[in-house]
């Protein structure tokens, strides 16, 4: 779908907007968002950023999915000037505008953002966003000057419902409608009560520490978690630790995979060729919590992802799996 295409239905007689969650959890499901509520989700991010009339702001994304949907209903709410490239990795960010206010991302389209000389001064604000932000593509931003936050929310909450500095390391994400509250349940799964849209409260499966009540940590997915012979491991954070381990820009998920002594066991999944696994290995050995190191190791040459490029953790099949010692 098109700019235009989305404006014509934006600009239609009916009060909802057919769109489509990201898939990243299973089948892409259909939502009829209230155009009342994106438009208060659309004034609480202007607000925010300071996007007036005088502003000029850029998505590289696609108009299928809420992200590119909430930048055009900021614009046209806020009466500013808009940039639309065609989406792709190497996008032209800038077209013809000098100085953008806000720029929406995907961690993909990063590398190329940081190409294009003084970056930092022709973007206000970037915000990165639909699958997670690695520590080497945060730093990638910070190295070149780039100030941005990275997004939490999803379609069902009109896009984001709070931030996170990149230039934190802390990864705490705040909350950007003053009246925004979040908690946990009895799982420790975040919920968040958000009195500016008619929902007005969701309950996610995402793993949090609370902070403050306005304030969390991301773990993880609670649909994510291993329980290896009772040991209950969170794959996002044993990904984290590897991350520093393993070289800049090799991609890898943890998954569970069926086991026979352990119930589940910890499989590291990796995009490559079977040679990386001996380096792979080195790395795992390297975990200083034992329990937590992957049993298996499997190489795929291509994984799988949804449209806004979060990796789809498949468990792979068994016939394919390799110890991770030798």
């Amino acid at each position: 779908m098109t700019y235009d295409e989305f404006m014509s239905l934006w600009l239609d007689d009916s009060d909802t907007v057919l769109c489509h969650t990201s898939g990243s959890t299973g089948i892409p499901k259909p939502i009829a968002l209230s155009k009342d509520d994106m438009r208060a989700s659309a004034h609480v991010t202007n607000a925010f950023f300071g996007i007036t009339t005088r502003s000029t702001i850029s998505v590289p994304l696609p108009f299928d999915y809420i992200a590119a949907r909430m930048m055009a209903v900021r614009a046209y709410e806020a009466g500013c000037r808009i940039v639309t490239p065609e989406p792709s990795n190497t996008p032209d960010f800038f077209g013809e505008a000098g100085y953008l206010n806000l720029l929406a991302i995907v961690p993909s389209q990063v590398e190329a953002l940081v190409a294009v000389p003084d970056a930092g001064q022709r973007v206000r604000n970037v915000i990165v966003g639909g699958a997670p932000l690695s520590d080497a593509r945060r730093q990638m931003l910070t190295h070149a000057g780039v100030h941005g936050y990275i997004t939490y929310g999803m379609t069902e909450t009109c896009s984001h419902i709070a931030l996170a500095d990149i230039a934190d390391d802390s990864g705490t994400f705040h909350a950007i409608a003053r009246n925004t509250r979040f908690a946990t349940n009895a799982r420790g799964c975040l919920t968040a009560d958000i009195p500016h849209l008619s929902i007005r409260r969701v309950v996610t499966n995402d793993i949090v520490s609370i902070v403050s009540p306005t304030e969390f940590r991301w773990q993880g997915r609670a649909d994510n978690i291993i329980n290896s012979a009772g040991l209950k491991i969170c794959p996002e954070e044993l990904e984290h630790a590897l991350a520093s381990l393993l070289p800049d820009g090799l991609t890898f998920y943890i998954v569970g995979v069926p086991d026979t002594q352990w119930g589940s066991a910890v499989a590291i999944v990796f995009e490559g060729t079977a040679d990386l696994i001996p380096m792979v290995r080195n790395a795992i050995a390297r975990i200083n919590d034992r329990r937590q190191r992957p049993r298996y190791i499997y190489a795929e040459a291509r994984l799988r992802r949804t449209a806004s490029g979060k990796i789809i953790r498949d468990i792979p099949p068994h016939h394919g799996l390799r110890p991770s010692f030798s």
